[in-house]
């Protein structure tokens, strides 16, 4: 796949049902500093905030369905920016600053590395241990707003 870099000011959402913006093409964003790659969206709709991984070889397509879904190597692919239907197309952020979903009940607190949780769409803690790998992308700016009741969010810059 060849890499097309798509320089816009000002970020436009999308939920297309058919392939608008050639997938795999990454958008720079000149007025934050943020990056984005239109990809496919597989498994289940996502929501904004969602945290995906990679469904497939290509690098094209995502899930937040890390239970039953299609995803490849627990590798983060990025965070939803809208909602978009299972099957469609749609942008995700790979590099600035994103908010990205907690699950409720756990804790990502300011100055921690993060890594796609074990909950749909949420990410987690990373904690280095002996013979892992690393597979954190970011770090949280600030603690998570989850509760014991609710899911919540988190500010995290993305860093890969």
């Amino acid at each position: 796949m060849a890499r097309k870099i798509v320089a816009r000011t000002g970020f436009t959402a999308a939920n297309d049902s058919t392939d608008l913006n050639q997938v795999g093409s990454i958008m720079d964003d000149a007025s934050n500093g943020k990056q984005y790659r239109y990809v496919r969206v597989e498994d289940a709709d996502l929501a904004a905030n969602d945290v995906v991984e990679y469904s497939d070889a290509t690098g094209t397509e995502v899930t937040k369905d890390v239970a039953g879904g299609s995803s490849v190597g627990r590798q983060f692919a990025g965070v939803a920016v809208n909602t978009v239907k299972d099957g469609n197309y749609g942008w995700v952020q790979i590099k600035g600053l994103a908010t990205c979903k907690v699950l409720k009940a756990t804790a990502v607190l300011a100055g921690q590395r993060v890594k796609t949780g074990t909950a749909d769409g949420c990410v987690a803690a990373y904690a280095a241990t002996t013979g892992s790998e690393d597979y954190s992308f970011g770090m949280a700016l600030a603690n998570d707003t989850a509760t014991t009741s609710a899911d919540g969010t988190v500010a995290v810059m993305l860093d890969l």
